[in-house]
């Protein structure tokens, strides 16, 4: 989403659209610096917000892959698959990879910790993998790091997964 404007080089605040979707907002300013005279300019300011949510199978492990900033815009996301996942046939194991989320808030931190409990409570596990440093840090001084069984790297939880199922009660 754009937001285009004509400048007389006075300072003022672009009137950005109110309808503007959680996933690509505008976001700018129109005019000139305090003081500055001069032509009329156009100012085109732009700000998308991108998130992905990836989930793979293999086997009896399922990766979910989110990738971008889980926030309170994009938390709804997990929240939702968790409801499918969890009304479909969901795997022995739930492997939740962050190696792609750069920045956390409470209300991702939230919605992770709500898919961990509901898809823990039918007798599943889940592990949560690769955090980038600031979701890291974020579960690190919130006590969560070991409640949710963060493991440094994805390659360390699937090293860990494996044997589960080699041993698993047939």
């Amino acid at each position: 989403m754009a937001v285009r404007g004509f400048a007389n080089c006075t300072p003022k605040k672009a009137a950005l659209s109110s309808d503007a979707a959680p996933y690509g907002q505008a976001a700018g300013f129109v005019g000139c610096r305090p003081g500055e005279s001069g032509p009329r300019r156009e100012v085109i300011a732009v700000k998308v917000d991108t998130f992905r949510l990836l989930a793979n199978s293999a086997g009896e492990t399922v990766v979910l892959h989110p990738a971008g900033d889980l926030d309170l815009h994009t938390a709804g996301a997990i929240e939702d698959w968790a409801t499918g996942y969890l009304d479909g046939s969901p795997a022995a194991v739930t492997l939740i990879d962050l190696s792609d989320v750069g920045f956390m808030d409470s209300a991702g931190l939230g919605a992770l910790i709500g898919a961990w409990k509901r898809i823990t409570a039918t007798g599943r596990t889940v592990m949560v993998a690769a955090p980038t440093p600031q979701p890291a840090r974020l579960m690190r001084i919130t006590g969560l790091e070991g409640r949710l069984g963060v493991r440094a790297t994805v390659a360390e939880a699937l090293e860990e997964i494996i044997p589960r199922r080699s041993h698993a009660p047939a």
